[in-house]
């Protein structure tokens, strides 16, 4: 049982990513989206749990692979809403190539980009100018922030693919400077030349779900601000 906001549970997640143990949200922060209990109903909640009155939900995750893994960094390589490539500084773009199953998809020319799972789809990615993904996608949507051109888009892609991106060099002196985080915790820096893999993980994190209140509906009342 995680008592706090969303930042609490992707914590929690993190922590427990390789213990299958399901958990399940109080909120007691602000908006609270992947917490299932708000504070005033905590007791009815702990009926249910007692009860056995729950399903259990996987959410997929995000795992780096190739340039900061390390035999004993589990928990700075994974990530259940994002990995984000942005630029390191003020005042300069980053060019970041974008492969695919080693086949180049696309160029970006940006602020950074944004690799986010179905869960952190109303993040981050969101606020970037994203789409929003229902949790159970099996998919990734890559998002530019700022990018320096009209028809640069979101980019879905099947969660089965690894992806590999790659930062390029925008000006011909100096190399582009990017720092790397994973749900909002800096893993690590990278330069012109460096390669970061991303995949989706076996690993997943299980959330306990009491009520039927279904994943639209919980979006309109913590994102519109409907009741």
């Amino acid at each position: 049982i995680v008592l706090g906001g969303d930042g609490t549970m992707i914590q929690a997640a993190i922590d427990l990513v390789h213990t299958e143990l399901p958990i399940i949200g109080v909120n007691t922060g602000n908006l609270g989206f992947l917490t299932e209990v708000e504070y005033k109903d905590v007791f009815d909640a702990l009926d249910k749990l007692i009860e056995g009155d729950y399903t259990i939900e996987s959410r997929m995750m995000l795992k780096e692979i190739s340039y900061f893994k390390q035999p004993d960094s589990r928990s700075s390589c994974y990530a259940l809403n994002d990995i984000v490539v942005s630029k390191r500084g003020s005042g300069r773009l980053i060019t970041v190539k974008v492969y695919l199953e080693n086949e180049l998809a696309d160029v970006y020319r940006a602020d950074g980009l944004i690799i986010s799972t179905p869960t952190g789809s109303t993040g981050y990615n969101l606020s970037a100018g994203g789409p929003v993904m229902v949790p159970n996608l099996k998919a990734m949507v890559v998002t530019p922030i700022c990018a320096h051109s009209l028809n640069k888009r979101s980019l879905v892609v099947d969660a089965a693919e690894n992806i590999t991106l790659e930062i390029g060099q925008t000006k011909d002196v100096g190399a582009d400077l990017a720092m790397v985080t994973a749900d909002g915790r800096t893993i690590g820096e990278l330069s012109t030349g460096d390669r970061l893999v991303l995949e989706v993980p076996h690993a997943t994190t299980k959330l306990i779900k009491l009520s039927d209140i279904g994943f639209y509906e919980r979006m309109r009342e913590k994102l519109n601000g409907e009741l």
